[in-house]
């Protein structure tokens, strides 16, 4: 799972080209943890089997850890607050739905 966090949280790093070569998008914390907390939830929404198991209350405690049912109005409210910036649009367009 961590692997894919960072996988996640190095795409505010690597979008976009420049001059033929990567040109890294600084994206602000607020989206940084977005990214990071969307791969999280995806991750954790994949392992809930929906059998009341110790797993799936284990898997319900990390969901409201990461406040997972919050990321569809918090990305909403950065697309407002970033509409004027395509690089940090796409990063919030390639996060990965739940």
């Amino acid at each position: 799972m961590m692997l894919a966090v960072a996988a996640q949280a190095s795409a505010c790093e690597i979008q976009g080209e420049k001059d033929g070569g990567p040109n890294p998008v600084h994206c602000p914390s607020a989206v940084k943890n977005y990214v990071v907390r969307n791969a999280i939830c995806v991750h954790f929404s994949g392992e809930f089997a929906g059998n009341r198991s110790e797993r799936d209350a284990e898997v319900n405690r990390e969901m409201i850890k990461y406040k997972c049912d919050a990321l569809d109005a918090e990305k909403i409210r950065l697309t407002k607050r970033y509409a004027e910036n395509p690089a940090i649009m796409q990063v919030l367009a390639t996060a990965p739905n739940e």
